[in-house]
């Protein structure tokens, strides 16, 4: 379960706040609106002032971020991609078969390939659901073996089945 902002409020460390002033540039990939991946932008205005934009799903309600300096960074997309000197990220708007309205069938799937791994992280969008979506580009995501699959959906039932090879 996610923290809950008590808690958060009483870290004696956060290593993620020390994790993120190591970095000269920090833009945010929210797979999707889950308040779980968000919620700390909210609560925490040091790690909302590191980062310059939040891309979300593209054809989805960016008017949940109630927060005005929270909006003001949020850019909607259908497709990132990011060149790195030994590889590459790539992030697609899936397009489920169904023309689902779950906040979870409407994510933006990231990969990553490096010179030595390559990483799928789904959001919260199933695996059974990546070999069936209408993206090309997603649905070829079946065909990579990886390094590193992220578990979607905090690993309930649905997640464990039609696990992309690692």
């Amino acid at each position: 379960k996610p923290i809950l902002k008590p808690n958060y409020n009483k870290l004696s460390t956060n290593k993620l706040i020390s994790d993120l002033n190591d970095l000269s540039h920090v833009d945010m990939i929210l797979s999707h609106l889950d308040s779980d991946h968000h919620r700390l932008l909210s609560w925490d205005s040091n790690i909302l002032e590191m980062v310059s934009n939040i891309y979300i799903p593209s054809n989805t309600n960016d008017l949940f971020f109630k927060d005005k300096l929270t909006f003001q960074k949020v850019i909607a997309c259908s497709m990132i991609k990011i060149k790195f000197a030994n590889g590459f990220l790539h992030s697609y708007r899936t397009q489920p078969l169904s023309s689902s309205k779950e906040k979870n069938d409407n994510e933006l799937v990231t990969h990553i390939r490096t010179e030595k791994e390559e990483v799928l992280a789904p959001g919260d969008y199933l695996y059974k659901h990546i070999q069936t979506d209408s993206c090309p580009q997603i649905a070829a995501l079946i065909n990579n073996q990886y390094t590193y699959v992220i578990v979607p959906h905090h690993g309930d039932i649905e997640s464990s089945k039609s696990i992309l090879s690692p």
